[in-house]
């Protein structure tokens, strides 16, 4: 059975990374339908976020990070030295014509060794394909989620505000649970579009739908909308976060960052709340003074 559910979500991560909008439309439908269970709703959103990040190119690149770490693990460990032409000296001359061990095959991955096999081979003057061992390839990823994200990101909000009347999807403790979920996928959404044009338009609006919940009872959703402010203020154009500086201090953002740092009962919201003053304090400079004093708030807190 687990196997089975394991295959049915990399099923559903390939469709929805193949045919992106067609089979968000049908998701979307499934996500804000009645009689529809809480694991299901959740999944269309855990399978929503993931397509996202496969199409903006972060999986690629943390794989790439992964390979090239690889790559100078095996390097360090079995460096070798060019002689002369097309020939190969390691830096130990009782091992030169050892291959990898196989307990080093058991450790790093049959691509990593593949990469490092490529690194050795040499050009006709004996120079590697890198002249420095510890050379990492120079890769870019194109963003294919920018330009699409907004197809994503509205249908979702605008499902939610016809539905946030439905207890049936949004009462009780599962609706809570709900709320989370959704609002930490609208954030992986603003995130995977980057710094894609209208992805400012998006964290504002990001920003407006955590702010109508900040002061939930459930710790969960509070979480859920610290990491939507988290994400929102690196792509929000600064009038609009400027805006957020001002007003009356129990009402404002930095009141209110101030108030979680301090006062909240849970623990992961006063440390977020103090990472994002700290953050946005440094960002803005002179402007973030209504910030106030982040130490006097670690002290209190």
């Amino acid at each position: 059975m687990n196997d089975f559910m394991k295959k049915r979500r990399e099923c559903m991560d390939i469709l929805m990374v193949y045919e992106p909008i067609l089979v968000f439309r049908r998701f979307v439908s499934e996500l804000f339908g009645d009689n529809i269970a809480l694991g299901t709703r959740m999944d269309i959103l855990d399978v929503i976020g993931r397509a996202s990040e496969e199409l903006c190119g972060v999986n690629l690149l943390r794989k790439n990070r992964e390979d090239n770490d690889l790559v100078r693990q095996l390097q360090d460990k079995n460096e070798p030295k060019v002689s002369g032409k097309r020939r190969l000296v390691n830096n130990n001359s009782s091992n030169n014509h050892l291959p990898i061990q196989a307990n080093d095959a058991d450790i790093y991955t049959t691509r990593a060794l593949n990469l490092i096999d490529e690194t050795q081979k040499t050009r006709r003057w004996g120079h590697g394909r890198n002249r420095s061992a510890r050379a990492q390839q120079q890769r870019t990823v194109t963003n294919r989620f920018g330009p699409i994200a907004p197809l994503f990101f509205y249908p979702l909000l605008e499902g939610f505000m016809k539905s946030k009347d439905n207890v049936s999807i949004w009462g009780g403790a599962n609706g809570s649970r709900l709320m989370s979920s959704f609002l930490v996928t609208l954030s992986t959404l603003a995130q995977s579009a980057g710094n894609h044009p209208g992805t400012n338009v998006l964290a504002a609006d990001l920003f407006d739908l955590a702010w109508s919940f900040r002061d939930a009872e459930i710790a969960e959703v509070r979480v859920s909308v610290l990491v939507a402010f988290a994400t929102s203020i690196a792509f929000l154009p600064l009038d609009f976060l400027l805006q957020k500086l001002y007003g009356a201090d129990g009402d404002s953002f930095p009141g209110y960052l101030k108030k979680t740092a301090i006062g909240d009962s849970d623990r992961n919201c006063r440390e977020l709340a103090t990472a994002i003053t700290k953050n946005v304090s440094t960002s803005l400079g002179g402007f973030g003074s209504d910030f106030g004093s982040l130490d006097m708030v670690e002290r209190m807190s």
